[in-house]
């Protein structure tokens, strides 16, 4: 791992993105249930990729599983870092990572949702000012009040904040399910890292049409 990546914004180059193979990581696999589950996006803000040299490779898995989901009328919930509103709130983020989304030249595009994947009027959006989606952000209530314990994840950063989530979604007893191929991380290694801790700590792993299986009974 880069251990000066905090400071600098290096692009991310293209790799392989894990697939059925990494199936065999499992140690438990849900039962997944359309009266059950939440499809929940990741972070995917135009600061994070624009870091990736192939963005189609981050964002085109993704667009495929919401389409699948607002077509089933499913729900979606996007989540997405907000900028700090002082030096105490961004806490020790400021020391590990720098200023991140702070930063004086970072737009208010560049915190926005990227366009392939933008919120459409049905869709939730949380705010988040940690790496975690559920940290003093109303998502556990929000799941709760639709009856929903089943979540399932893409997005950015698979071993950063993706993994953070699904540990404390895993915590609140939600069932986590990352989708490794509709995922991407800064190398397959960190990648790979992070479907390996979830599979055998705190939740399962699945593919996109292992989803679109279990939930849609098609991968076409």
């Amino acid at each position: 791992m880069n251990s000066h990546r905090s400071l600098a914004r290096v692009p991310i180059t293209p790799y392989t993105l894990p697939s059925s193979e990494c199936l065999a990581y499992n140690k438990i696999t849900w039962q997944l249930s359309s009266e059950r589950v939440v499809l929940l996006v990741h972070d995917m803000q135009n600061y994070w990729l624009d870091l990736f040299e192939d963005k189609a490779a981050v964002i085109n898995p993704v667009t495929r599983l919401l389409k699948r989901f607002r077509d089933a009328k499913l729900p979606v919930v996007h989540c997405r870092g907000e900028r700090a509103q002082t030096r105490f709130e961004r806490g020790l983020g400021l020391a590990v990572w720098g200023d991140g989304l702070n930063a004086a030249h970072v737009t208010e595009h560049d915190c926005a949702i990227a366009d392939a994947v933008v919120p459409d009027p049905e869709s939730y959006v949380i705010e988040k000012s940690r790496h975690s989606a559920f940290f003093k952000t109303p998502l556990e209530e929000l799941l709760r009040k639709m009856n929903r314990d089943q979540v399932i994840v893409c997005g950015v950063f698979a071993h950063h904040d993706v993994m953070v989530s699904t540990i404390e979604g895993y915590m609140r007893n939600f069932q986590m399910t990352l989708v490794a191929d509709a995922l991407s991380d800064y190398s397959e290694d960190e990648h790979r890292f992070a479907l390996k801790y979830v599979a055998q700590m705190c939740g399962s792993i699945s593919i996109v049409e292992g989803i679109e299986r279990a939930l849609f009974a098609t991968t076409a």
